[in-house]
């Protein structure tokens, strides 16, 4: 989408897998790319953004899985909070403090806390821009793993859910990635993502049936 409203547009071809564009939107200069699926991939990908381009902010945007009955598919979560559930460090007792009990998605001796938080500012622009639209949205957590969730695996991972203290809404691939590297680099990132699956049907099928309508959300 972005690629077909740029003007000026520029490809910078970084390696065989991965593609940066930039241009130009109402005067404004836009770089964008692809990330490809998956921790590693999104994080290099943000890596290379902060690094190569010094953006004023990074959004990061895509499909989830739903993990509430209520959400819907093609619902839009602009995301708040984001916590990597597969970073568990609770049994790892600090060798200077070993009574302190680390949390899901908190790392040893960072002080970072166990989830990232969205730019409260582009929240709220999110939240405005969408609400101009006819598509159903809301301000909501998810979570971040290396899993395509079946229905029956994010009803097994339920107590994880719960654990992460954030209750979180969708589950995904990337967004706890990007957030951490754009964390390190003091870069404001927001996370938008868009329902593919929820928690009715089989979830590879509505993958697969609804996420050009999710990601066009």
């Amino acid at each position: 989408l972005l690629s077909k409203n740029v003007s000026n547009k520029k490809e910078y071809k970084i390696n065989s897998l991965m593609t940066v564009f930039s241009g130009e939107i109402d005067s404004h200069i836009v770089v964008f790319a692809h990330s490809n699926i998956g921790k590693t991939f999104a994080s290099s990908m943000a890596t290379i953004l902060c690094t190569h381009f010094n953006p004023s902010c990074l959004i990061f945007t895509g499909v989830a899985g739903g993990l509430i009955d209520d959400i819907k598919i093609g619902e839009v979560v602009i995301v708040d909070k984001v916590i990597d559930y597969e970073m568990d460090c609770r049994s790892f007792r600090l060798p200077f403090n070993p009574d302190y009990s680390h949390s899901i998605g908190e790392i040893p001796f960072l002080n970072i806390g166990s989830h990232y938080k969205s730019d409260s500012n582009l929240v709220s622009l999110a939240t405005t821009a969408i609400s101009e639209c006819s598509v159903p949205s809301r301000v909501g957590s998810i979570a971040t793993g290396s899993e395509f969730m079946s229905l029956e695996r994010k009803k097994e991972l339920s107590p994880v859910w719960k654990s992460t203290n954030i209750n979180p809404v969708a589950v995904e691939m990337e967004g706890s990635a990007v957030a951490q590297i754009c964390t390190s680099f003091d870069v404001p990132f927001l996370l938008i993502r868009s329902i593919s699956d929820n928690m009715q049907g089989d979830a590879s099928d509505d993958f697969n049936a609804f996420v050009q309508k999710a990601a066009d959300n």
